[in-house]
């Protein structure tokens, strides 16, 4: 399931920096011992957050778990989970530092969970966007994903109400 925020627009309200080149940042697989740094932006950012246990379960169970770091002093400011899933690979999750969005973080993660996805073979990859996550749905559709369907009803939302998904999918 993929939330809100990974905003890529620059100027956006909580960006620090002017482009993602101020700020030196690697990639590297999550760890158990990452999760709760994890999670502390996925509460951060999105209205429903995993638990710690979802986190960890992804680990375990082989999915492409990938952070974001500050090469400098490693501190987590982003990550992504990625399932294969056959001949294709379903983005499960991506989220930034509010404080990093809007100045291109977003697309480097974005750009890199789609490398892993064409290096495990896979030929497409797909995810579900909130249509009233405007950001990222920009960025996915600028990026090339193109919408193949709707999920009524697939977000939690406020008030004991339900917001759609927008299926996207990207071809490798």
């Amino acid at each position: 399931m993929l939330d809100r925020n990974i905003a890529d627009t620059p100027g956006e309200a909580g960006s620090t920096a002017g482009s993602a080149n101020d700020i030196p940042m690697a990639i590297r697989p999550m760890l158990v011992s990452d999760v709760l740094d994890v999670v502390a932006i996925e509460t951060q950012i999105f209205p429903f957050p995993w638990s710690p246990a979802g986190f960890t379960n992804a680990i375990s169970n082989g999915y492409d778990c990938r952070v974001m770091y500050e090469e400098t002093g490693g501190k987590i400011v982003g990550y992504f989970i990625l399932k294969p899933a056959v001949d294709e690979a379903h983005l499960l999750k991506i989220g930034l530092k509010a404080s990093m969005q809007g100045v291109g973080y977003g697309r480097i993660l974005l750009e890199h969970a789609i490398g892993t996805a064409r290096g495990r073979g896979m030929k497409a990859v797909i995810l579900e966007v909130r249509p009233s996550n405007l950001s990222p749905l920009a960025l996915y559709r600028n990026f090339g994903f193109r919408q193949i369907g709707m999920r009524k009803d697939y977000y939690p939302d406020t008030d004991n109400l339900r917001e759609d998904a927008i299926v996207m999918k990207y071809p490798l």
